[in-house]
């Protein structure tokens, strides 16, 4: 049987009453058509997750009863922090919710030089909020209960350049004839970049390399961005994650 999942950011605690607000109320009772006894799943921030039953209904609110803590572990064993190159609203949403519900741990959107997208320094605030409400709501859908992190948009340049240990960094890139079985000794976490439509320039690619990433080939054919993200994502749980 389906029982929804809720994110709610206060800490969760055995037989406490949660109060849930008007939009997860009416998402409940008019989308779920659940009711009085219906059971729903609520986790929070700090990987708790727990089974609650609705034991009241309102005009504006929703109140459900924490019965249980559940300790089943939705999470990948792999670590994987995608780079992708900034496109428009409608990709970028796409991109982090099917990139949540495959596992992501971390996105950073990166400005490249050839990336046509710009946002205004004043308006990236708000691009971080909504991009985690969709984080959120993403969660909700697939039933994880940790919050994957959505970083602060940076330069390509500087993200490369970031220093980490024990990692796998893969640029992927369709000129290369390198698959992902050159990887040989995998590693628990990696570093995955995306480019735009427009790719990426010869001085990038050059930078990526000279930065220990390997480019990999999605296959012989030429995807989207947003293809290009949800495909490299599941190769990599398929081979070396969760979806073997």
């Amino acid at each position: 049987m389906y029982i929804p999942t809720i994110y709610k950011k206060k800490k969760l605690k055995l037989k406490k009453i949660i109060t849930l607000n008007k939009n997860n109320k009416k998402y409940i009772i008019k989308v779920l058509r659940l009711k009085l006894g219906s059971k729903i799943k609520i986790f929070n921030k700090h990987n708790q997750i727990y089974l609650g039953n609705i034991i009241s209904i309102d005009k504006n609110k929703l109140q459900l009863k924490l019965i249980k803590q559940i300790k089943k572990k939705y999470e990948s064993p792999l670590n994987i922090h995608l780079g992708q190159i900034i496109s428009t609203d409608k990709k970028m949403k796409w991109i982090i919710q099917k990139s949540v519900e495959l596992g992501i741990n971390t996105i950073t959107p990166l400005f490249s030089k050839k990336n046509l997208i710009k946002i205004n320094k004043y308006k990236i605030k708000n691009k971080i909020n909504k991009w985690k409400k969709i984080i959120i709501s993403a969660c909700q859908q697939c039933g994880r209960n940790i919050l994957p992190k959505i970083k602060k948009p940076i330069k390509l340049e500087e993200w490369i350049k970031k220093k980490e240990k024990n990692i796998i960094k893969i640029n992927f890139y369709h000129k290369t004839k390198n698959k992902i079985n050159k990887i040989k000794k995998p590693k628990k976490k990696f570093k995955i970049l995306i480019g735009s439509e427009k790719g990426l320039l010869i001085e990038e690619i050059k930078m990526l390399n000279n930065y220990k990433f390997i480019n990999i080939s999605l296959g012989p054919r030429i995807l989207r961005t947003e293809t290009a993200a949800i495909v490299a994502i599941t190769t990599i749980q398929l081979i070396f994650g969760d979806l073997k």
